[in-house]
């Protein structure tokens, strides 16, 4: 009953270049309306969640057309409560800052010992702070039987190839 009165009204939203979002701003096809009911549900029967803004690495600047045709372009995810294992912050001069932020994921994969069937893998993704204030990504999973890391960290960098000194990681 909630969820149908904040969305009553219909929201109006100008995505100023960004008009993929009013039909797939998660990568799987829900747009920013229905994500933000996902949301809000999410939060009210939960008492919190989180949206991570994510985007694939580019080797630099990309023009338009790059973007159009390899699908490089934001997505934005919605985490549940319970997929949120752990968070951070520090304090950065006057601010609270978040440095750590753990997320549940599972992927699957063909059974190595059998081709026609697949197994659930547990995956976490450590986005992170480092010592110098980067945001950092780094991937732990169970695929070898054992949780470990299955990269070094990367760097995200922006539009200009510039590491991020903020998560982007919204808590709800």
């Amino acid at each position: 009953k909630m969820l149908g009165i904040a969305f009553a009204d219909d929201p109006h939203f100008q995505p100023d270049g960004m008009d993929f979002l009013k039909i797939d701003a998660d990568g799987s096809g829900k747009s920013i309306y229905q994500l933000a009911q996902t949301a809000l549900a999410g939060l009210l029967k939960n008492g919190r969640g989180g949206l991570f803004v994510d985007y694939p690495q580019t080797n630099g600047d990309s023009s338009v057309s790059d973007m159009e045709s390899k699908g490089i372009r934001p997505t934005i995810v919605h985490y549940t409560s319970s997929q949120i294992i752990n968070w951070c912050v520090k304090r950065v001069g006057s601010m609270l800052k978040t440095s750590l932020i753990v997320l549940s994921e599972t992927e699957t994969q063909v059974n190595p010992a059998d081709e026609y069937s697949q197994e659930v893998i547990q995956v976490y993704r450590v986005l992170r702070l480092d010592k110098d204030g980067y945001y950092t990504v780094q991937v732990y999973s169970n695929r070898d039987g054992a949780l470990k890391p299955d990269s070094e960290p990367t760097y995200p960098t922006n539009s200009k190839n510039q590491k991020w000194t903020e998560i982007p990681f919204i808590p709800l």
